[in-house]
C-alpha cells in the first residue's frame, strides 16, 4: 500500500525535498564530470610530459650529458619518471619491453595480461584509458622517437578515480544533508505560511457549531483580517463578507419569524374568549332547542358549530402552548414521574381506541425529570395520541419507557403505514400534514411540533424515523438531578 501524505504541508514539504533532490543531483552529476574531465585533462598533461621525458631517455641521440647519466646506458631506464608510469617499445606492432617505474623497490615488469591490455591500444595516436590486471586504470599514449622507434608510456589514473569516488561521497552526504534541511525549513516555512488557512478551517468548524436553526441565531465569528495581497488573505476576506452575508440572511430570519410568533400569540389569545362565548352561545342553544320540534338539519348545525368552535379552541391553545415554549417559559419545575403519565396516557388510549393493540414496558421504579409536569403530559399524551389518529385498525402500538445513564428514552413504536417519505424530515414543524390524509383525518398538525418543543424545553430532544409497517418516535430527556 502506497503511503502518501495527507497534509499540504507535508506534500509540500515533500515537494521540495524532491526538487532540491533532484537539482543537487543534476548539479552534483554535472560537478563530477566537470572535474572529471579537468583531472583527466591535468593527466594527459602528466600522460604527454612523461612520454617526452621517455622520448629522451630511451633516445640513442640523448640532448644534454644529464641524460646519457640518467640513463647510464642503459636503453630500459626510467629515470626521471614519475613513480608508477609504464614504459614499454613497440616492434612491428608488439610489445617487446614493458616495465614500471616502482616507488622504492626499482622497476617491475608486467604480467603478460597487461601487456596484452597495452597491445589493444599500441595503434592509437591519443591518449587511451587501459585497465591493467595487476596495476589498474592506466591512461596510455604511443608516441616515436626522432629515429623512427614506437615507445608506449603510461601514468596512473588512479589518483583520478580515487579522487572522484571521494567526491561523489562528499556530494552525496552534502546533498542529503541539504535535502534534509529544505525538508525541514521547508515543512516550518510552509506551515508558518499555512496558519491563516488553519485559522480560517478553525473558523468555520466554530460556525458549523453554532446553533443556527434555533431562533435568535447570530455568527459572531470572523477570520482574523490579514492586511497582506496573498491568497489566503483574500479567502479570509471573502470567508468574512459571506459570514457577515448569512449572519445578516439569519437576522432577517429570526425577526420574521418572531413577529409570525408574536402575531400568532397575540391571534390565538384574542381569540380565546370570542370562541369560548360562540362555543357556549351554541351548546345554550342545543340545550333549549334539545325538546324543540325543530329541522335535523338544525340540530346538526348546532352539534357542527359545538364541535368546530371546540376544535378551534384546542388550535388556540396549542398555538399558545408554542408560543409559551418558544419564549422558553417554563411555569413549574418540579420533579415528574415520567411512569405514572405514561401509565395514564396508555389506559386511556386502550378505552379511546379498542382497535388497536397497545403494550407497555416500564421500570418498576418511578423514573423522574425535572420539568413543567402539565407539559410533560401533553408531550406523552401526544405520542399517544399520534398513533391513534394516524394508524389503522389492529395497529400493534408499544410504549416503552427506560432509563439509560442520565437520560431518560421514550419510545412509541407502531406498525401503521409510517410517515410518507416527503413529510419525514418534516413531521416535527407546525401544521405538517401529508397531503393525502387532511381530508380524511381531523389533525391540526401541532402535535409532534408541540412534542419537539416541550422536549427542547427540558434540554431533550425528538427522533422520528419510519418506513412501513415500522415507525419509531423517540423522545430523550434529562434525568432528574434528584435521581
Amino acid at each position: 500500500m502506497r503511503l502518501r501524505p495527507r497534509t499540504l504541508t507535508s506534500r509540500l514539504a515533500l515537494l521540495l525535498a524532491t526538487l532540491a533532490l533532484l537539482a543537487g543531483t543534476i548539479a552534483g552529476v554535472a560537478a563530477t564530470f566537470g572535474i572529471r574531465a579537468f583531472l583527466m585533462d591535468q593527466l594527459d598533461n602528466e600522460l604527454h610530459q612523461a612520454s617526452a621525458r621517455n622520448i629522451t631517455l630511451k633516445s640513442p641521440y640523448g640532448d644534454s650529458d644529464h641524460d646519457r647519466d640518467n640513463r647510464g646506458g642503459d636503453p630500459a631506464s626510467n629515470a626521471g619518471l614519475p613513480p608508477g608510469t609504464i614504459t614499454g617499445q613497440v616492434s612491428n606492432g608488439a610489445i617487446t619491453e614493458l616495465v614500471v617505474a616502482a616507488d622504492l623497490d626499482g622497476d617491475h615488469l608486467p604480467t603478460a595480461a597487461d601487456r596484452a591490455a597495452v597491445q589493444k591500444v599500441v595503434s592509437a595516436s591519443d591518449p587511451r584509458t587501459v585497465r591493467l590486471p595487476s596495476l589498474g586504470d592506466y591512461r596510455v599514449l604511443t608516441s616515436r622517437t626522432p629515429d623512427g622507434a614506437q615507445l608506449v608510456t603510461g601514468v596512473p589514473q588512479g589518483r583520478v578515480d580515487h579522487t572522484i569516488r571521494e567526491l561523489i561521497v562528499l556530494e552525496t552526504v552534502v546533498l542529503a544533508v541539504v535535502v534534509l534541511l529544505v525538508a525541514g525549513v521547508g515543512a516550518f516555512a510552509v506551515r508558518r505560511s499555512m496558519r491563516p488557512l488553519q485559522h480560517l478551517a478553525t473558523v468555520a468548524r466554530r460556525v458549523t457549531q453554532l446553533p443556527l436553526e434555533s431562533g435568535q441565531s447570530r455568527i459572531d465569528v470572523r477570520a482574523e483580517e490579514l492586511r497582506e495581497p496573498t491568497e489566503v488573505a483574500q479567502v479570509g476576506r471573502a470567508m468574512n463578507a459571506m459570514l457577515g452575508h448569512v449572519d445578516l440572511a439569519l437576522a432577517q430570519r429570526d425577526e420574521s419569524e418572531q413577529r409570525l410568533r408574536d402575531f400568532a400569540a397575540d391571534a390565538s389569545h384574542e381569540l380565546r374568549t370570542p370562541l369560548a362565548v360562540a362555543r357556549s352561545h351554541a351548546e345554550l342553544l342545543r340545550e333549549y332547542t334539545a325538546s324543540t320540534q325543530l329541522p335535523e338539519q338544525v340540530h346538526r348545525s348546532l352539534q357542527r358549530i359545538t364541535d368546530e368552535t371546540g376544535r378551534m379552541a384546542s388550535i388556540v391553545n396549542d398555538l399558545l402552548l408554542l408560543a409559551r415554549l418558544d419564549r422558553e417559559v417554563t411555569e413549574r419545575r418540579e420533579d415528574v414521574d415520567l411512569t405514572w403519565i405514561l401509565l395514564q396516557a396508555v389506559d386511556d388510549a386502550r378505552v379511546t381506541a379498542r382497535d388497536h393493540h397497545w403494550g407497555l414496558t416500564m421500570p418498576e421504579e418511578p423514573v423522574l425529570v425535572r420539568g413543567d409536569e402539565e407539559q410533560l403530559r401533553r408531550l406523552v399524551g401526544n405520542l399517544v395520541a399520534n398513533v391513534r389518529m394516524h394508524t389503522g385498525e389492529g395497529t400493534v402500538a408499544t410504549c416503552v419507557l427506560e432509563r439509560n445513564g442520565d437520560r431518560v428514552i421514550l419510545r412509541v413504536h407502531d406498525t401503521g403505514p409510517g410517515f410518507p417519505p416527503e413529510l419525514l424530515d418534516q413531521a416535527h414543524l407546525r401544521f405538517a400534514r401529508a397531503r393525502h390524509r387532511q381530508e380524511s383525518i381531523e389533525s391540526t398538525g401541532l402535535g409532534l411540533a408541540i412534542v419537539q418543543a416541550v422536549a427542547r424545553s427540558h434540554d431533550g430532544s425528538l427522533e422520528i424515523t419510519s418506513v412501513p409497517g415500522d415507525t419509531t418516535v423517540t423522545v430523550i430527556l434529562p434525568v432528574s438531578p434528584q435521581e
